[in-house]
């Protein structure tokens, strides 16, 4: 029996026995599969009612539906209760919308689409709960849309081929949290292994990720592993299409998931293989203040793959080619590059939109650069004179 099916039914027998009816027969770890699904379907259900009481206080207030039995709308909170029944649950549902408002202006912010705009229809939950806006907002800064989708189909994928998982098509929250570890997981790993190079290669059908840490492979035409100009670095896994994830299992979705991030080669400063080109084109952006220039280095050093650059270039090149701060992980850095590049054309409104990306020195001047620490208008002070006469006859008295 679905445990859902409890609240509906004629309460016949305690919750708890019908709990333990519902559960009997099972092993513990089916138990604990059932429980873990009960309380991620409850929560996305709670947020629905909670929505639904509060959208139908609205139009009863909206329509002042409470004037054909009520002489007041106090009479008909008095009536039903209202300060027990549903004052706390609209509060919470404004609270909430409020937080709500905040992520997905932030998604908005990242991704320049709303967050129903910015999900496929197949990925699209009947509501975005707030954890689920939360988690996307998380993502969206640290993750690009174009590279977000791809692992959020494979997150799904991944949980409905787990046989003790939700087996539903839309998105969880789980599945955006699991993207969000992964890909913050794989930024550690680059400051773990310094000399490791992880590289994906582009083929049709299957990637191939390979660590140079244990040792050079031959690859399938017995080039000894050694790597051609020719081969193109992908920063996406593509999305299997729809027919083909019948036959999507578990392992196989583990395995694109483990290799689905933007390749990220990171090493030490002192194991730099950063592309020779590159490079030199850096030693020419000392002190520059052209954002042509330094549009230009970014191109290069993109066609030559961001990935492959060390973490002190990459720092180096995104503050001095345009102006970016810095202080972030190498997977924000390209991020921002790589929006950057994209709106090339219209950078100087570009760099107005998302001015906290950039230093002062290299953008237009903005609001918030005129306010005082606290974020007030700053108040100019008037210069303080010392009138010896007025202080003498306060103390004395007038005609003194």
């Amino acid at each position: 029996m679905d445990l859902l099916t409890i609240v509906t039914t004629e309460k016949t027998i305690s919750v708890k026995d019908a709990i333990r009816n519902a559960l009997q027969g099972l092993t513990a770890n089916e138990q604990l599969s059932k429980l873990v699904n009960f309380f991620q379907v409850a929560t996305e259900r709670n947020a629905q009612l909670t929505e639904l009481i509060a959208e139908a206080w609205d139009y009863l207030n909206a329509n002042t539906l409470w004037n054909t039995r009520y002489s007041s709308l106090e009479v008909l909170k008095q009536d039903i209760d209202y300060d027990y029944t549903l004052r706390h649950i609209l509060g919470r549902h404004q609270a909430n919308v409020g937080r709500r408002k905040g992520e997905i202006s932030m998604i908005l912010n990242n991704w320049e689409l709303f967050p129903d705009a910015a999900l496929p229809s197949d990925l699209q939950p009947p509501i975005f709960s707030e954890r689920i806006l939360c988690n996307l907002a998380t993502l969206s800064k640290i993750c690009i849309l174009e590279t977000a989708i791809p692992l959020l189909h494979l997150a799904v994928l991944a949980r409905r081929s787990t046989p003790s998982l939700l087996k539903h098509e839309y998105l969880h929250q789980g599945d955006v949290l699991a993207v969000i570890k992964h890909l913050k997981a794989n930024a550690r790993l680059q400051t773990l292994k310094p000399s490791s190079q992880l590289r994906v290669k582009a083929k049709p059908t299957t990637q191939r990720i390979e660590d140079d840490e244990n040792g050079d492979e031959e690859d399938e035409e017995g080039n000894g592993g050694e790597e051609k100009e020719e081969d193109n670095y992908i920063e996406t896994l593509p999305v299997p299409d729809r027919d083909d994830r019948r036959g999507f299992n578990l392992i196989n979705a583990q395995k694109m998931m483990a290799n689905s991030t933007q390749p990220t080669p990171i090493t030490s400063s002192g194991n730099c293989v950063c592309p020779p080109k590159v490079v030199e084109a850096l030693l020419n952006l000392q002190d520059n203040s052209d954002d042509k220039a330094g549009l230009q280095v970014l191109r290069l050093a993109c066609n030559a793959g961001l990935e492959t650059m060390c973490h002190r270039h990459l720092h180096t090149l995104s503050s001095t080619s345009v102006g970016l701060h810095n202080n972030h992980s190498n997977l924000v850095l390209t991020n921002q590059i790589t929006s950057v590049l994209r709106h090339a054309f219209h950078l100087t409104d570009f760099k107005l939109k998302h001015h906290e990306w950039f230093r002062k020195s290299r953008r237009p001047a903005v609001d918030a650069d005129r306010l005082a620490v606290y974020r007030y208008t700053l108040v100019a002070l008037s210069e303080f004179t010392f009138n010896a006469a007025k202080i003498f006859e306060r103390f004395v008295g007038a005609g003194a």
